[in-house]
């Protein structure tokens, strides 16, 4: 979702959703989800 709503590629978006869950704004993955803190 975050790499099509800001058109990033996969890294950048996945190194966005590392330092949310680092912040704690976003759950670790579990059964291929996050929760919003």
């Amino acid at each position: 979702m975050i790499q099509r709503r800001f058109m990033l590629g996969f890294n950048r978006a996945g190194q966005i959703l590392e330092q949310l869950e680092q912040a704690g704004i976003i759950s670790p993955m579990k059964n291929g989800q996050r929760k919003v803190l």
